[in-house]
């Protein structure tokens, strides 16, 4: 497995945006000064990959590696969230029900093709 290590500078490409956590899935090595930063900013570090539970929690343009790994596997609870938040802020729907309900739909009309 490839490693790669992870600087101040590169710090923000591998923090999930709205969780605010840091997942080191073994593939990843901190530097002591990377370690420091992420301690001023109280940013989580959690030793393992990122879940789907947890995506669904992370925001729709969030661009950390385990969000993106999870998109190109085809999460389904990531898209679910993924529309929901599109529906939400693009198309102006607040109504909770209503959101799930054209969600799971537009999900299942996806994966039936």
């Amino acid at each position: 497995m490839k490693k790669t290590l992870v600087e101040v500078k590169t710090l923000d490409e591998h923090i999930c945006t709205k969780n605010n956590t840091i997942y080191l899935d073994g593939s990843i090595i901190l530097t002591p000064s990377a370690k420091d930063e992420l301690n001023k900013r109280g940013i989580a570090i959690v030793h393992g990959s990122l879940t789907e539970p947890d995506a669904g929690q992370c925001s729709i343009d969030c661009v950390c590696e385990g969000c993106i790994t999870l998109a190109e596997t085809g999460s389904t609870e990531k898209t679910f969230y993924s529309i929901a938040a599109i529906l939400k802020q693009d198309f102006g729907v607040t109504d909770v029900k209503q959101l799930q309900e054209m969600s799971c739909r537009i999900v299942k009309t996806i994966n039936k093709q």
